[in-house]
């Protein structure tokens, strides 16, 4: 018997004890019908395999167990259970940072359920992610969200809509805390009006969700030699 043949408890997933039974039993329904096996070949792999069995000791070893499951089907299995089980956790604990802040509602809890994959959840998120002082936080206690939203909002540009600016001597956060940024000139203004504007897009989750879609549709990827010597 190999060493990747042996038991080891580090196969164990360590989400799956945060999970309630009816969350497994979900996930072991999705897993079988995703990859045309029976729910009990599914259980009986989870067993195994939160015991601590490998992949290769189960398909070698414990096949009247999961009902003759080859290695690639338990190779697959293992990927999508790990998969189901973070994206499982994930939810709970994105639902409960929410709920703390007070700003979970029923529209998000079922953006939350209906959700399928990470990044669907932490674009979910991230609207509601504590921040650190970024430079779009820096520019608008600097003051220029105002001149950022003229942009958005009416058909001027951005050197227009900074025409009223008026740069503060001293520029402090909320919580009252200096800061040391520098706005003085036209061009850091200009920066620090775009940097909102990014902001405020990459929370936007209909605009990505669009950007997205229309990269699946539309975008293709094209490769070519950078040099004939290399070749």
């Amino acid at each position: 018997m190999s060493s990747t043949d042996t038991l080891t408890s580090s196969q164990t997933s360590t989400n799956a004890q945060v999970l309630d039974a009816t969350t497994h039993a979900n996930i072991h329904d999705k897993l079988a019908r995703a990859l045309g096996i029976k729910t009990a070949q599914v259980n009986a792999f989870v067993k195994l395999y939160d015991e601590g069995a490998t992949v290769p000791f189960i398909a070698r070893y414990r096949k009247e167990k999961t009902q003759n499951l080859d290695d690639a089907q338990l190779r697959a299995l293992e990927k999508s259970l790990n998969y189901e089980r973070d994206m499982a956790t994930r939810r709970l604990k994105i639902t409960e940072l929410l709920s703390t802040q007070g700003n979970l509602t029923d529209e998000l809890q079922t953006r939350i359920d209906n959700a399928t994959s990470k990044l669907e959840l932490e674009d979910i998120y991230l609207p509601y992610r504590p921040r650190r002082r970024s430079p779009a936080a820096k520019a608008r206690a600097a003051g220029l969200d105002a001149a950022a939203q003229a942009v958005l909002t009416q058909e001027i540009t951005p050197t227009e809509a900074l025409a009223d600016y008026q740069v503060q001597s001293s520029i402090t956060d909320d919580s009252g805390n200096e800061i040391d940024v520098d706005f003085s000139d036209i061009d850091k203004q200009l920066a620090g009006v775009q940097a909102i504007i990014v902001d405020e897009w990459t929370q936007a989750l209909g605009l990505l969700d669009n950007l997205r879609n229309g990269f699946a549709k539309t975008a293709s990827i094209v490769s070519s030699v950078a040099s004939e010597e290399k070749a």
